[in-house]
């Protein structure tokens, strides 16, 4: 049986969560009584303040296999709150945009874990609001600032270390060699940033992988393509959802696109294959880092 849990949002949200307000704090609590019953927090209350028409997002990890709900609640001044869920590919997979409502609702059951971004949006006036998460008691509620375990990043014990002559190299990921080459003329000087994300694609069909970038970097993605495929385009979103930049040049087999992360998380990488059909790959590289190990699959689509 898959464990639920709720989300509770409350008008006032800003990118940055403010001081909580005791009447806030308890208006979660007394809706997730009703929308949530028997259920206990999984996340600290965001609080802050938005405008008419403003779009307050908060990033939130949800686990794989969780049923979540979110719900919202206003301050003084707010006569219509609405409330947006999308995946870590930027896809909206739940909303609540009913007329005159004070206290939205979505649910949504976790098909892949990652960052999701939580999104309410004051309609009418302007005023406070918080988003808390709520799970029920079998499922242990998550620590509050969403840390895995410490034993998970232990090292193995000096009993399961292998031997050093049972390491090989591993072995080149595909296109590997083709992306070496043209960062050569495209990031001269720059090393890898992230793995070599390759799969298979269909003519105008997009494929996408995510990447997660640090703030204050710059970095240049570059994309490559297998035999049967004449143009590839590729696009850069932010967590946030929006286009940060795109090479959709004609007939290309090779764009590239350099952008500074303005702020960190998970970014999506979209190769779209214009022409042709096969595989295709691409990769980031930035100046004085260190190469990840090889690998990167397609994100889960569904």
């Amino acid at each position: 049986m898959r464990n639920f849990v709720v989300l509770v949002g409350v008008i006032g949200l800003t990118t940055s969560a403010r001081a909580q307000s005791p009447q806030l704090v308890g208006q979660l609590q007394s809706i997730a009584q009703s929308a949530a019953p028997g259920q206990v927090p999984a996340s600290p209350v965001f609080a802050g303040f938005g405008q008419q028409n403003q779009e307050v997002p908060f990033l939130v990890p949800l686990e794989l296999g969780r049923c979540y709900t979110f719900v919202g609640t206003v301050g003084p001044g707010v006569q219509q709150l609405s409330i947006y869920l999308f995946d870590p590919t930027g896809k909206t997979v739940a909303k609540d945009t009913s007329d005159k409502s004070i206290a939205p609702r979505v649910t949504w059951c976790t098909r892949w874990p990652g960052s999701y971004k939580i999104l309410g949006k004051i309609k009418r006036g302007q005023g406070e609001l918080a988003i808390q998460a709520f799970t029920a008691p079998t499922g242990a509620p998550p620590p509050p600032a969403y840390q895995p375990p410490p034993q998970a990043y232990a090292p193995p014990p000096p009993a399961y270390q292998p031997p050093p002559q049972a390491y090989a190299p591993p072995p080149q990921p595909p296109f590997a060699g083709q992306l070496h080459q043209l960062a050569g003329s495209f990031a001269p000087g720059q090393v890898p940033a992230s793995p070599v994300f390759c799969g298979p694609g269909m003519e105008q069909q997009e494929v996408p992988f995510t990447v997660s970038l640090d703030a204050g970097r710059c970095y240049t993605v570059i994309g490559t393509v297998g035999p049967g495929v004449q143009q590839l385009s590729i696009y850069l979103f932010d967590p946030t959802g929006r286009t940060v930049s795109k090479d959709t040049s004609d007939k290309s087999i090779s764009p590239h696109i350099t952008y500074c992360a303005k702020f960190p998380g998970p970014y999506k990488l979209v190769g779209k294959i214009k022409r042709g059909q096969g595989q295709l790959a691409m990769q980031a590289f930035t100046p004085g880092v260190a190469a990840p190990p090889p690998g990167g699959q397609p994100i889960d689509q569904e």
